[in-house]
């Protein structure tokens, strides 16, 4: 396997071609599903062009948690024992991103928060401004990591 490649394309597909136990780390951005319909307008009148790409449209919470368990899951097999994996989300995924972590077995290490100084601004005024996401550091189980 050639190291510190990037691999392009569907993520389950991909580490599907990768052998058992050959992985050292994992940093993960998976889709956020973030449900938004119709034309957010920013604040200074811009069009938010956040999330309408196909990967990050599900029809219901099952099928996101089915994806979510699917790439948790080959992602467990190709990490190392001793090996880590770093999920990032935010308020729309990532309780449902550590129940399935949780679910499969991997340990929570830590959560890390990212505080982010320009956040997706709050469109309808109805809610305070998701000003950071959250990091979970995991492991394939618990693993007492030096």
């Amino acid at each position: 396997m050639k190291k510190n490649k990037i691999h392009f394309g569907n993520c389950i597909d991909g580490m599907k071609e990768l052998p058992k136990n050959s992985i050292d780390m994992i940093f993960a951005d998976p889709p956020y599903w973030m449900q938004t319909e119709g034309v957010l307008m920013r604040t200074e009148g811009r069009t938010y062009l956040g999330t309408d790409d196909e990967w990050d449209k599900f029809n219901s919470y099952n099928e996101y948690d089915k994806f979510t368990y699917q790439w948790l899951k080959e992602a467990k097999r190709v990490l190392k024992k001793d090996g880590t994996i770093w999920v990032i989300g935010a308020f729309q995924n990532i309780y449902r991103i550590g129940f399935v972590l949780q679910d499969l077995g991997y340990w929570i290490l830590n959560d890390v928060v990212w505080y982010k100084k320009n956040p997706t601004p709050n469109f309808r005024g109805t809610r305070f401004t998701n000003t950071n996401e959250t990091l979970l550091w995991c492991s394939q189980s618990n693993y007492k990591h030096q």
